[in-house]
């Protein structure tokens, strides 16, 4: 089950479910970029972004779900350093932390296991490559049998 587990983290850091809650900086940060954020100040990661960074992750627009496989070389960051766990944040992270996700990635899960089990499913054309390919390329239908 970790592929499936990766598939659908993969699906979502692409297309994320939330895209953003505000937070407080819980301290006083400067960024790499020098970039001062005080303390106290709102801030909303933007996890639309944050999924297609070239920053995060390596061919941010490729569907690889070998992202979530530590043993993978795409777990790292592109340039070969530790990623952080916030980089994902379909569900958000630390004590607010969407209390259904368990549930959430069970559901799809099971409901990905079902519908590719009892459907054929086949591409009627290949969609167009690229960033947001499925809102740009209007011109894709799939036969389910």
């Amino acid at each position: 089950l970790d592929q499936l587990n990766w598939v659908v983290q993969e699906a979502l850091r692409l297309s994320s479910p939330i895209y953003g809650k505000a937070m407080k900086a819980a301290s006083d940060i400067t960024l790499s970029d020098g970039f001062k954020i005080s303390k106290g100040t709102t801030v909303y990661p933007n996890n639309g972004v944050l999924g297609v960074s070239e920053n995060i992750w390596a061919n941010p627009g490729e569907f690889i779900p070998d992202r979530f496989n530590e043993e993978s070389k795409y777990y790292k960051l592109p340039d070969g350093s530790k990623r952080e766990s916030v980089a994902w944040l379909a569900f958000g992270a630390g004590q607010r932390k969407c209390m259904g996700s368990n549930f959430s990635m069970y559901f799809v899960q099971m409901g990905l296991i079902y519908f590719v089990h009892l459907f054929d499913i086949e591409l009627e054309k290949e969609p167009s490559k690229g960033f947001f390919y499925w809102l740009n390329d209007k011109d894709y239908s799939a036969k389910v049998k």
